[in-house]
């Protein structure tokens, strides 16, 4: 029988269409659609100023706004030989793990809803809140911040604001590790299931939290870092032993949000202990050459690139020739490589673990929709 599940459905966040092939309980094949929630994005901005383009991308999607929108930021920085000063590059970096913090909380929340662990979904609510309350302390504004700039990063009214957030969120935090604790009942019951070899990862191409339960070592912050991530200790922040130890199911990825959330707690802490004064941008140019930039960033979702063709023509105006119109968007998330593993990662699977493995893929479909 076709079991269809989605694209509008009370487990699902955001729709998705997914149908099962079933024989009894097992299923035996998927089918996935998606495209409801489609916008253009890319098609959007062409023609528009870069701070008009900039304030869409960051929109496309709500985990990964700021991190879409530094991507262009540094290839446009890259395109211009501009060096943004360094109190910019450590405020970018943090609201960087600001943002992972976030989508690692949401992420244990759907994990505890779809498995029905009212404990967890609590903790992850209260602290993820509290997150919010400082983001707005600190920016005014509780997403889409804006951070980061051409050159740097615009003022921000109180960043040490996090500092209080982070205290506040320690008891939540310490209650979340404890229940997923690795002898505790809910990892004992996402063990073994879904379970994603290396080897399957590696051929997909998939990056991030993903990725790395299953193993993989790959994190743009360790191997390439940019802004502040490159004058930080990282490799005694982020357990590159630990990883190694995971199997690559569920009960792994949901293990390894525990541990991201305090290593972006770490981070964050250290950037703010010794946040340089200064300016917070350097000078961009009015104008840019013709051409066409790109970088590639350490998202929530995975590594998520952002390629912007600049040209002096095709802006609004008729007699405009500078070259500060973008002609050409391209976005290519993370989540587009987790999409093509769905259907073999799922086939085999009780139809009851079904939603609980989906969850746990962190499957961005605002992304994969932009």
């Amino acid at each position: 029988m076709v079991f269809p599940l989605g694209p509008y459905h009370p487990a699902l966040t955001e729709p998705l269409g997914v149908q099962f092939a079933l024989r009894g309980e097992t299923i035996t094949d998927v089918a996935v659609t998606a495209g409801y929630t489609h916008r253009g994005v890319e098609a959007l901005v062409v023609g528009h100023t870069l701070a008009d383009a900039l304030d869409v991308i960051e929109r496309t999607c709500g985990s990964d706004g700021h991190s879409l929108r530094l991507a262009a930021c540094l290839a446009l920085e890259a395109h211009a030989g501009i060096t943004p000063p360094e109190r910019a590059r450590a405020l970018r970096t943090i609201f960087s793990e600001v943002e992972r913090l976030q989508a690692r909380l949401w992420y244990l929340m759907q994990i505890a809803r779809v498995s029905q662990f009212g404990a967890l979904l609590t903790a992850c609510v209260e602290a993820r809140e509290s997150l919010f309350e400082a983001c707005v302390s600190a920016t005014e504004t509780r997403l889409f911040w804006g951070i980061a700039t051409p050159g740097g990063a615009r003022g921000i009214a109180d960043p040490l604001a996090l500092q209080g957030a982070l205290s506040d969120i320690e008891g939540n935090i310490a209650t979340i590790e404890r229940l997923l604790n690795d002898r505790g009942p809910m990892i004992r019951r996402l063990t073994n299931v879904g379970v994603i070899p290396t080897e399957a990862i590696d051929l997909a191409g998939v990056t991030g939290a993903v990725a790395r339960a299953s193993g993989s070592e790959n994190d743009l912050r360790l191997t390439a870092p940019y802004d502040a991530y490159g004058d930080l200790d990282l490799e005694s922040m982020l357990n590159t032993e630990q990883v190694k130890s995971l199997i690559g199911d569920v009960g792994s990825r949901a293990f390894l949000a525990v541990a991201e959330i305090r290593q972006s707690m770490a981070i964050i802490e250290a950037l703010l202990d010794e946040l340089p004064d200064g300016q917070e941008a350097s000078a961009f140019p009015a104008l840019l050459e013709p051409g066409t930039a790109s970088a590639t960033v350490e998202s929530p979702h995975g590594q998520t690139t952002v390629t912007l063709t600049i040209g002096a023509s095709g802006g609004k105006s008729a007699d405009t020739q500078t070259a500060d119109w973008l002609t050409e968007l391209t976005i290519q998330p993370a989540s587009v490589a987790t999409a093509a593993l769905l259907p073999a990662v799922l086939t085999r699977q009780k139809l009851s673990d079904a939603l609980v493995i989906l969850t746990s893929l962190d499957l961005c479909v605002a992304c994969l929709d932009r």
